[in-house]
């Protein structure tokens, strides 16, 4: 299932929406020193912005 306006796909498998590069999670910790809860967005594998 993906999204037209951005393109997002959302990952079943994974849990979370990719397309081309960036990932968008949500509630989905992946990084052990920090606790990020909310939404985290992640571009070529490097966390950009994280809320919550």
């Amino acid at each position: 299932m993906s999204d037209p306006k951005t393109g997002l796909r959302l990952e079943k498998e994974r849990g979370y929406f990719r397309h081309h590069g960036v990932n968008v999670m949500a509630f989905d910790d992946i990084y052990p020193e920090g606790h990020q809860a909310g939404v985290s967005v992640l571009m070529h594998g490097r966390r950009i912005a994280t809320c919550g």
